[in-house]
């Protein structure tokens, strides 16, 4: 029987029937996590052409792609190096012949943390002229983002400026990008490994031993029991953070702290409804689904498309079938239809417009699929076996005069104890606790930041670590926004939690936050960070995060200002400073 969970390269793509047979092998092996083999022939033929893999990563996708494809290289008979960018001694770049870098980008156009020295240094005065590398880039994107795959095209277009040539132009994935980039990977490797004619000698990687019931993942998630769901804030907050647990009993899931859990959403029932009715279209049409099977339009609605955000191509399609015309700016100025995306929803163009669609297939085409959101895991199963908790913050906004709700936030803040939800395990290996139990840890996260951190604190606990911890932990009001603040006391009285400085900014006349209290304890921060302590950041990329770094670059610099950045990337290059930042 065909595993569903695992995509497939069809009969009509444009591949011979060994590269098919050899790209279907790939996504086989991509998708089940197995060890792809070599047969005999494979394993006592001489080394092929060297290829460097390099990766950019900031929260593992990049990383599991880079590894898949080094097993797969090396299967093909390439002389394979796997580095990761924080890694890579960047004096050795002129020498490497053969390239393929995969990298993610995060924030607003940034490298990920591992791939920051190799970025800066890239596009740095000092990089050398690369007449002799041959590349191909592989970026990992949002197009929900405005800077989509920025880092990834910067790199591209500066290897080839340096004088590198192309394997092929660069892909930019979307989210979705486990079929394409497998392709990606494929025809790169078939590149170096030898003609098209000759795929055949590339050996298809072998599938493991069949195992005892599904296998979850993104795209098959477990359906999860919710156990309990309740606000973490005061009931006078202007904020509505939700501690959500999820029991994974019968899934054969775990997960270590740092690990995210990626949640499929449904869309509002009442959003649907409207939409539905905006538009005119029949709730049991027979539609196209995401993975080429069809269901009812509702269901389609509800469960694989995205109706929270407004994306250009729908809204250009709204247009194109309007009954009521839009204003002309909306058609001719690329700035009116921006301002006008801001915020908005599907509903809201068929609202507006009155488009009318000939059918559910055109409804549906400029649609994106709906995503699974990743969630930092605020649990240890040590402490709580069979189980996972979240934390998250409801997202809330106004756009056209019209109250607006985040749409994975809103669906766990509406769900029920006994309700089930689709989750996924995602790995995160650049977030993890010392292996030394005995070093010490600061932990940098307001907000639904702590999150990490709450597992960090149960599994040290657990274990008995005998490793300093301290926390950083900031929001709005102690009052009404003390998130775990009884766990927190109780940790801080029993000597696991060795220093708490928290930041209420509302709390007085001047706005302090959790970079501010760095500031203050300065002198301790570098006599920690000294002694090896690890330092880690979770929450908000583009605002809190930049500000922790730039009070770090301050704490680092000690009167000293050209030094700071060096101390950095040191402490980058130690895993000293890790970031889980979103």
């Amino acid at each position: 029987m065909t595993d569903r969970s695992i995509p497939f390269i069809p009969d009509s793509a444009p591949f011979t029937p060994e590269q098919r047979s050899w790209l279907n092998g790939l996504l086989t092996g991509l998708f089940s996590g197995s060890q792809p083999a070599a047969n005999a022939a494979a394993a006592s033929a001489p080394a092929g052409p060297p290829l460097h893999i390099l990766f950019g990563s900031q929260t593992g996708n990049a990383e599991a792609l880079a590894r898949q494809a080094a097993k797969s290289a090396r299967t093909a008979g390439l002389e394979v190096t796997l580095v990761g960018l924080g890694d890579f001694d960047l004096a050795g770049l002129a020498a490497i012949q053969n390239l393929l870098l995969i990298t993610s980008t995060y924030g607003e156009g940034d490298p990920p943390d591992n791939a920051r020295p190799f970025h800066d240094f890239l596009l740095g005065d000092s990089a050398p002229r690369l007449p002799d590398l041959r590349y191909a880039v592989l970026g990992l994107g949002d197009r929900n983002y405005a800077d989509f795959n920025a880092c990834a095209i910067r790199l591209d277009e500066r290897l080839a400026a340096l004088g590198a040539s192309r394997l092929r132009d660069g892909l930019w994935c979307d989210v979705d990008f486990e079929e394409a980039a497998a392709a990606f990977v494929a025809t790169v490797i078939n590149q170096l490994a030898g003609p098209a004619d000759s795929a055949v000698r590339v050996p298809t990687p072998i599938a493991g031993p069949p195992t005892e019931g599904p296998v979850w993942s993104r795209k098959n998630p477990f359906p999860a029991r919710l156990l309990a769901n309740h606000n973490l804030n005061a009931s006078t907050s202007a904020k509505e953070t939700r501690h959500v647990v999820f029991s994974l009993e019968g899934s054969g899931l775990d997960y270590t702290p740092g690990d995210a859990l990626g949640v499929r959403p449904e869309n509002c029932p009442t959003l649907v409804r409207e939409i539905l009715a905006a538009a005119g279209l029949d709730p049991a049409l027979p539609t196209p689904l995401p993975d080429r099977s069809e269901g009812p339009l509702k269901a389609a609605l509800t469960r694989h498309y995205d109706l929270n955000r407004l994306t250009r191509p729908f809204l250009e399609a709204c247009i194109h079938h309007a009954t009521t015309p839009p204003p002309a700016a909306l058609r001719d100025d690329p700035a009116a239809m921006d301002r006008y995306l801001e915020g908005r929803q599907v509903l809201d163009p068929l609202a507006d417009f009155r488009p009318v669609f000939p059918g559910p297939e055109a409804f549906i085409a400029p649609l994106r699929t709906l995503q699974p959101r990743l969630y930092s895991i605020a649990s240890s199963l040590r402490a709580h076996p069979g189980e996972v908790h979240l934390t998250v913050g409801l997202v809330r906004w106004e756009a056209a005069g019209k109250p607006r709700r985040g749409l994975c936030s809103g669906f766990l803040a509406a769900l029920a104890p006994g309700a089930t939800a689709g989750v996924h395990l995602h790995r995160n290996p650049a977030f993890k606790l010392p292996e030394d139990p005995g070093r010490p840890i600061i932990m940098i996260g307001p907000g639904t930041g702590i999150a990490p951190f709450r597992a960090f604190f149960q599994e040290r606990a657990a274990t008995g670590a005998p490793g300093r911890n301290w926390l950083f932990f900031g929001d709005r009001t102690a009052a009404d926004d003390f998130l775990y603040r009884d766990e927190l006391r109780g940790w801080l009285a029993s000597g696991l939690l060795t220093r708490l400085d928290t930041a209420f900014s509302r709390d007085q006349e001047r706005k302090i936050y959790v970079q501010d209290r760095m500031r203050e304890a300065a002198d301790t921060l570098r006599d920690w960070l000294a002694e090896g302590a690890v330092l880690y950041v979770c929450g908000d990329a583009a605002r809190m995060a930049r500000d922790v770094e730039t009070a770090l670059l301050e704490i680092l610099a000690d009167g000293r200002p050209e030094t700071a950045a060096e101390r950095l990337d040191h402490l980058r290059k130690n895993k000293q400073y890790l970031r889980d930042i979103y």
